[in-house]
């Protein structure tokens, strides 16, 4: 019982921390980039991942994409198929703060930890989990 508390602690921790982060990179940036600069970052880091698939304009058209652990700046944002899917226990939250610029996306963002998606079983084509990978280990240990 004491590690499901200390477990359920430890994740609303990071969730906290998480969006913090992603606030602060919409109000002020990320280092010494703008949150433009880092937009464009970002978009270029996941179109090159994505390419290894094929080019990032095409091969994704007619794919269903789910992206684990999204966050506002995710797959959503730089890639487009016949139906994206964004998977972030945050996403209502992000959906608050960055407003109609992720409205603008087209995506369907689904409010739901990894662990437990609610997607159909075989229902995507492609699935990414960049993001969801480069939270740091910080945020889990005290």
């Amino acid at each position: 019982m004491f590690n499901k508390i200390i477990g359920k602690f430890k994740w609303k921790t990071a969730q906290k921390e998480e969006f913090a982060f992603w606030k602060g990179v919409l109000e002020a940036g990320y280092f010494e980039m703008s949150f433009k600069d880092f937009h464009n970052y970002r978009k270029q880091v996941i179109i090159n991942y994505a390419e290894r698939l094929g080019p990032a304009d095409t091969y994704f058209m007619d794919k269903v994409i789910a992206d684990i652990g999204c966050g506002p700046l995710g797959i959503p944002a730089f890639i487009k198929g016949h139906k994206v899917y964004g998977i972030d226990p945050l996403a209502p939250e992000y959906q608050k703060l960055y407003g109609e610029y992720m409205t603008s996306l087209g995506a369907t963002y689904i409010n739901c930890k990894g662990e437990k998606i609610k997607l159909p079983d075989n229902s995507c084509d492609c699935i990414f989990c960049l993001i969801a990978l480069t939270i740091p280990k910080i945020f889990l240990k005290f």
